[in-house]
């Protein structure tokens, strides 16, 4: 008897579809901090089926992952003393409005204050979001 399709679709997933695999390389190594719909026709699928598989296997929305991967490499550029505007190119923002917004979510605190209270605790605490990764 035939394995079910359904079967076979998760199966896929609990080894890590390598289509995902390969978009969370793209953005950890920052080649990528696009759109999913951007990626999605690279890949040859559509938006809906590469989101909906990447949070079955991360567990997390792709542009909540994104987002907070961003805001952790920001992070790591605030402390480094780079400017808002540099670390708003360099981390894929068109402006630094949008990137202190999205910092914001994810630190619970405007770049310049998170960067005061960093210097004041001097740990890698700091990096840990405020909210859970699939927070809005």
């Amino acid at each position: 008897m035939p394995t079910p399709l359904s079967a076979l679709f998760d199966t896929a997933l609990a080894v890590g579809d390598w289509r995902v695999n390969e978009l969370i390389c793209l953005v950890q190594d920052r080649q990528y901090c696009g759109s999913l719909k951007e990626v999605s026709q690279l890949l040859g699928l559509t938006a809906h089926y590469l989101g909906k598989i990447f949070k079955q296997q991360q567990g997390v929305a792709f542009h909540r992952f994104l987002r907070n991967h961003r805001a952790k490499k920001a992070a790591e550029l605030l402390l480094e003393g780079h400017t808002l505007k540099t670390i708003a190119a360099l981390t894929g923002y068109e402006n630094v409005s949008n990137f202190s917004n999205a910092f914001r979510i994810v630190y619970g605190a405007a770049p310049k204050k998170f960067v005061a209270s960093a210097l004041l605790k001097r740990d890698s605490s700091i990096f840990t979001p405020l909210i859970p990764p699939f927070h809005k």
